[in-house]
């Protein structure tokens, strides 16, 4: 019997990395299955592993900061070039909802750092100013690769140039070299974990976009 249902699993795995290889800009779903359980992964352990051997990182995880859910409603009212009010009217644009944290007082280390990473995505968009659409997708998972070595960032990448690939083809040395350029930033720019992003809401985007990528000495690079 426990045979059995490791093979179902397995195939219900497989269905859902081939979904989201193939249509990766249709795939919620299958990408939030297929994060969860690459995050019970070995690769995934060695990345948590890595990135707790960074103090301001491992200090974030024990006081589980920032693992709340975004108010929209707050951010709307903030000063109208404010990092919080961009990223009001760049969630409101692209009619994305506030991501859904899991509701847990105390969440394993991984588990912190699956859904922060999940969290700060959209903050990304905005710091980094690539795109929504799959190659701005695949260069912000391409830094937050170089950053956190996280398994499912590389399996995104690969949904994206296979798509590029056979869509168009033209394309696709230019997505190289963007993901290239977005994997050196990542080596370049601070922690997108150790970033304090909640306490710069009310800062102008401008300065928050300067602080952010200000060059540093990345040990995970």
């Amino acid at each position: 019997m426990k045979k059995l249902i490791s093979i179902k699993n397995s195939i219900v795995f497989l269905y859902h990395a081939i979904r989201l290889l193939l249509i990766p800009s249709k795939s919620l779903h299958s990408l939030l299955f297929v994060g969860n359980k690459l995050s019970e992964s070995k690769l995934a352990k060695i990345a948590v592993d890595d990135l707790l051997e960074n103090s301001a990182i491992e200090e974030q995880v024990n006081f589980n900061y920032g693992y709340s859910k975004l108010n929209l409603n707050a951010l709307k009212e903030l000063p109208k070039d404010s990092f919080g009010y961009a990223l009001f009217e760049f969630m409101d644009s692209q009619n994305l909802d506030v991501y859904p944290l899991l509701e847990s007082e105390k969440p394993s280390s991984a588990i912190y750092l699956r859904e922060r990473r999940r969290k700060i995505h959209d903050y990304l968009h905005l710091a980094l100013g690539y795109g929504t659409d799959l190659h701005g997708e695949a260069e912000v998972n391409a830094f937050t690769a170089r950053q956190t070595g996280m398994p499912i960032c590389y399996l995104i990448i690969m949904g994206v140039l296979l798509k590029t690939m056979v869509k168009q083809p033209m394309e696709f040395h230019s997505l190289i070299n963007r993901l290239i350029r977005a994997w050196k930033v990542g080596g370049r720019c601070e922690n997108l974990f150790v970033f304090q992003w909640e306490t710069v809401l009310d800062h102008p985007l401008e300065e928050v976009r300067l602080n952010f990528k200000r060059m540093n000495v990345n040990v995970y690079a």
